[in-house]
């Protein structure tokens, strides 16, 4: 039978240790970031290494909980840049890596249900299998990206990045191990929320033109290393959790957080997201029978849609006067998912098993100029099906379904609203990233994902916390 890790003690001198080492860091960590030398980058490493090992020690799981707070900027301009010229050897890759390397050296895990390990065992070998097929379309992506690609920088930055990101689910299942660590997690991801909104709010004081949304979503995408639509799931995925929390339990700053996260949601200018958002608000105030504020909301409304920003308001309604599908997918349909259906209907093996990872590019219609230059089909179904073919796209429907299917059913049985509320709003978080992903994303783990795997992580760590004593 598993028994829970034993709390660790901080008495004044451990705590004086934990502030001068993070002090340290912090300094090493800004020269990295302004500075080109190598010999800085060097320094970064190596006495970076020491100080966080020194963290490590009085603290194992440190390094999980620094790599939530920072995973909405881990791919911003000031932290994505190579380590010593290597490339694809980044901050993202290097801290993760290490944080969960020295967690598993000196800290027990909690075993898990074997089903539960399959699934993720099975994730992995697709992804690498997957991943190897793709290194035949290195020059294609080095051509859309607009610089060269080398072997390394393939591995650590599509391999090696996004197994980490999928690990988080392992390792917050099996390393956190009771309600306070549990509740830990989620302020450290509700912090990063309000680093994720400090983004927002810096990409706004600083946006050279403010009149021009393409241009604002353009100079977003500059500073967060990602397109700004994506950005805004970090955001989108907490919001069922954020207002669960604030209607069941005692944590009401979570109304805060809420509303936080619908101002942030709306300066992206992602219409999936304001779809699926408006989605959970209405279905969870339903669910918990909150009448009033519903009707509350109704009357308000009007009121409301007053205040928001006519160029918001525009971008939500785009295509829909006029009924023009092609401007309401972005022109996903006729430049995008028509030429790749028509190819998989008429190719059997592509259907099948797919082309490996970034499948896209070696379709006839993306090097016939028959699709728009991008490097996943913008609709997760597909995508999946370019990637490895429908016995992938299969597997993530069953990855994902075996996994509701199992937080639902402790959510009927628990009586604690703090574990329910986490596990009916990730089942909201898995859906609206579905929603989202019919036009747009991928299921592997990525960047713009990232915390969906998180959710799951710490859904299966309050299964276990709530079974505990019933699991061996």
């Amino acid at each position: 039978m598993f028994t829970e890790q034993k709390e660790y003690n901080l008495n004044s001198n451990k705590i004086n240790r934990l502030v001068i080492s993070g002090v340290v860091f912090a300094a090493l960590l800004l020269t990295f970031i302004f500075t080109n030398y190598l010999s800085f980058n060097i320094l970064f490493i190596f006495g970076g290494a020491l100080v966080v090992l020194s963290i490590f020690i009085e603290r194992p799981k440190f390094g999980l909980y620094v790599f939530l707070m920072i995973l909405p900027v881990s791919w911003t301009q000031f932290l994505d840049k190579p380590l010593m010229d290597i490339s694809g050897l980044k901050l993202p890759v290097v801290i993760p890596f290490f944080g969960f390397l020295f967690l598993a050296l000196t800290v027990q895990a909690r075993k898990l249900l074997r089903s539960d390990k399959i699934f993720m065992f099975v994730w992995v070998v697709f992804y690498t299998i997957t991943v190897a097929r793709g290194y035949g379309y290195l020059s294609d992506k080095a051509a859309l990206e607009g610089g060269p690609i080398t072997v390394s920088g393939y591995i650590a930055s599509t391999y090696l990045r996004a197994l980490l990101l999928f690990l988080i689910m392992y390792f917050i299942a099996a390393y956190i191990q009771n309600m306070k660590e549990i509740k830990m997690v989620l302020i450290i991801l509700f912090i990063s929320l309000v680093i994720a909104t400090g983004v927002m709010v810096y990409i706004y004081s600083t946006a050279p033109n403010l009149t021009d949304f393409e241009e604002i979503r353009n100079y977003a995408g500059d500073i967060v290393g990602m397109h700004i639509g994506y950005y805004a799931n970090y955001f989108v995925f907490l919001v069922p959790i954020t207002l669960l929390l604030a209607l069941n339990t005692k944590w009401k700053i979570c109304y805060l957080l809420y509303f936080m996260e619908i101002g942030a949601i709306l300066s992206t200018f992602s219409r999936a997201s304001y779809m699926v958002t408006t989605i959970f608000t209405v279905l969870i105030l339903v669910i918990s029978k909150r009448w009033k504020t519903i009707i509350a909301i109704v009357v308000s409304a009007p009121f409301a849609v007053v205040a928001i920003p006519d160029m918001v308001i525009n971008r939500a309604l785009t295509g829909l006067e006029n009924k023009d599908l092609g401007k309401i997918s972005a022109g996903r349909v006729q430049v995008i998912w028509t030429p790749i259906i028509k190819e998989l209907v008429s190719d059997f093996k592509f259907l099948l098993i797919g082309n490996g990872k970034y499948g896209i590019f070696n379709t006839k219609a993306f090097r016939t100029g028959g699709t728009l230059n991008v490097n996943n089909a913008h609709n997760i179904f597909l995508d999946s099906i370019c990637d490895g073919g429908i016995i992938l796209a299969v597997f993530f429907i069953c990855f994902f379904a075996f996994f509701i299917v199992k937080f639902l059913k402790t959510y009927r049985k628990s009586d604690n609203e703090f574990s329910k509320s986490i596990l009916l709003g990730t089942c909201f978080a898995i859906a609206g990233f579905i929603m989202k992903g019919f036009t747009d994303g991928v299921f592997w783990a990525e960047s713009s994902n990232a915390i969906i795997y998180v959710l799951l992580g710490l859904c299966l760590a309050v299964i276990y916390w709530e079974n505990r004593g019933q699991l061996e």
